[in-house]
């Protein structure tokens, strides 16, 4: 029953925490734009966060391995509502900037330990609906947060979304706190300790892993490519709307709203590819298809035209982490837990992305609008061409496996 319940938890607090981060994110760099702050400036604030993200993942999915699931999903929710309260309060670039550093690694602290708990809560024949459920939770509240946010934002003014994120952090953090069990048993050692041990063996580890594992070193070089892609245009999404698309601060949001919708009804079914035709085919094909759709995106030319993208984008997303999840646990062993799995390949993946906004925004400022997608879309097809051999050394395997 604790395991079960840990599932429900997980659901309705990153339902919270989701509602909460989209209401605000999805129009943030409109915000900042509203407040002053050029395409530069943008791309540099965002690459903090994502800067702050990945390097909290690599001690974090170690820490969460050594103390258990729980305190880092309450830190994290935490330190986000109380940092959102500072947000509301500032238009200072240089505060805002800090601000995301600390925003990101809440995010950071609470990613491995969730993704963790989720796959030790489910029998691994179900893992990859498990991670769509999931996933579907967000989805809904993403898209529920996106298609307010910009509402709300024309109504109350940008505070009340910063305001209201603090609010459901701190229900998320109440959940966490008197609802989760640890499914793998009481803490292996102090606090103290479990800190000082997951930050010294973060990056030994990591080049360990990495070294031992060839396969697993392959998927991280192609999932990094990929990952700095899409780093590159996430931001610009909504900017794209309002600059090329002459769309009004209401439209922008509703159109981040048709990305999770299309997410949203995909993201059963495509829970259900990557169980029953594999991890890596469909992590293959979500590859292929987002280049697709990233440059598509630049041709659109009205709201209805940007929908449809849009949608395909987010559906075409919602293959990427039942697989990507399903396929980084193939790797966990007894000596390398699943959340060291998660924190540190997803530390190394958004390592390598850091600066991809800043880039993204130079790109927009230099070139023009449409660059930073069609930058995004030629990394991507290096990151396919990363890919491709380890579904060629699958299919060898099984077909030897089979034979024998």
């Amino acid at each position: 029953m604790g395991l079960e319940r840990n599932v429900l938890v997980v659901y309705v607090s990153f339902f919270a925490l989701t509602v909460g981060s989209s209401l605000w994110f999805s129009l943030f760099t409109i915000y900042l734009d509203g407040v002053g702050l050029d395409a530069t400036w943008i791309g540099l604030i965002i690459t903090a966060y994502n800067a702050a993200v990945s390097l909290t993942y690599l001690p974090s999915g170690r820490l969460s391995d050594i103390i258990g699931r729980r305190v880092p999903l309450m830190a994290g929710s935490l330190l986000l509502a109380a940092t959102l309260l500072l947000l509301q309060s500032t238009e200072n670039p240089v505060l805002i900037l800090a601000i995301m550093v600390f925003i990101g690694v809440g995010n950071g602290l609470m990613t491995p330990a969730v993704n963790a708990l989720v796959a030790e809560s489910v029998k691994a024949e179900r893992l990859g609906i498990a991670y769509a459920g999931y996933l579907i939770s967000v989805t809904v509240a993403s898209m529920l947060g996106s298609a307010f946010s910009g509402i709300l934002a024309k109504t109350y003014g940008f505070q009340i979304l910063f305001l209201t994120a603090a609010t459901l952090s701190t229900s998320a953090f109440t959940l966490f706190t008197f609802f989760i069990s640890e499914p793998s048993g009481s803490m292996h050692a102090p606090y103290s300790v479990a800190v000082k041990r997951s930050l010294r063996a973060s990056v030994s580890e990591t080049v360990r892993l990495l070294r031992e594992e060839r396969e697993l070193r392959h998927l991280t070089i192609a999932l990094s490519l990929h990952s700095f892609g899409l780093a590159m245009i996430t931001p610009y999404f909504a900017l794209y709307a309002q600059y090329a698309n002459a769309l009004d601060v209401v439209e922008a949001g509703l159109l981040i709203s048709f990305l999770n919708l299309g997410m949203l009804v995909t993201q059963v079914p495509a829970g259900r590819m990557s169980d029953r035709l594999g991890a890596r085919q469909t992590l293959l094909l979500h590859v292929l298809l987002s280049g697709v759709t990233w440059v598509s995106y630049v041709f659109s030319w009205s709201f209805a035209s940007a929908a449809v993208v849009i949608t395909l984008h987010g559906a075409v997303g919602a293959m990427d982490m039942p697989a990507r999840r399903s396929f980084m646990m193939e790797y966990s062993t007894s000596k390398t837990g699943k959340a060291t799995i998660i924190g540190t390949l997803d530390a190394v993946i958004g390592t390598v992305g850091i600066l991809a906004p800043l880039l993204g925004g130079l790109a927009w400022s230099r070139i023009g609008y449409g660059a930073p997608f069609f930058i995004a879309a030629m990394i991507n097809t290096v990151a396919f061409i990363q890919l491709a051999p380890l579904l060629r050394r699958w299919r060898r395997v099984e077909t030897s496996g089979n034979a024998g």
